[in-house]
């Protein structure tokens, strides 16, 4: 059996892989696991790993088979405790904690490849709401962009 602590902002998520079973619990699970069965999938979240059930009325169920099949398709408990750990970081959970057969606690180290991703996302996402500010302070002022980049550049050139 290995256990897993992960965390996504304030909330601490427990996975358990115990052969072929994972057990989930959360914070606000009052200390119950459960199986993938009982928890709330995110729809924009199956979609993005499986686009072809956006439109079917079946997508939770046809998801949760897929994880299951997914899981069976690995040899031991520590290639599905791998794969878990792999495919929560998409979804934003950082990975705390790995325990073994009850023996200590492990910190879980984040990759350098890891940690240059999240940099690459969040500089993503600055570049879009600066983007975003320029387009609207170029609308509320009236103005065109080239007129603005022309104004910073005289702005930052130096006096004479």
């Amino acid at each position: 059996m290995i256990g897993l602590i992960f965390s996504l902002g304030p909330e601490i998520v427990e996975v358990r892989v115990d052969g072929n079973k994972i057990l989930f619990r959360n914070n606000q699970s009052n200390g119950a696991f459960t199986t993938i069965e009982g928890l709330k999938l995110d729809k924009a979240g199956v979609i993005r790993e499986f686009p072809d059930l956006k439109d079917n009325d079946n997508w939770q169920k046809i998801a949760q088979d897929r994880f299951k099949e997914k899981i069976k398709s690995f040899k031991t408990e520590n290639e599905r405790a791998n794969y878990i750990i792999e495919d929560l970081k998409k979804y934003g959970y950082e990975p705390k904690y790995r325990q073994r057969q009850g023996h200590r606690v492990e910190k879980i180290k984040w990759t350098m490849a890891t940690w240059q991703q999240n940099l690459l996302n969040n500089l993503i996402v600055i570049f879009v709401l600066l983007s975003l500010t320029v387009i609207i302070y170029c609308k509320v002022k009236g103005v065109s962009l080239l007129d603005l980049v022309r104004d910073l550049k005289e702005a930052m050139s130096p006096m004479e």
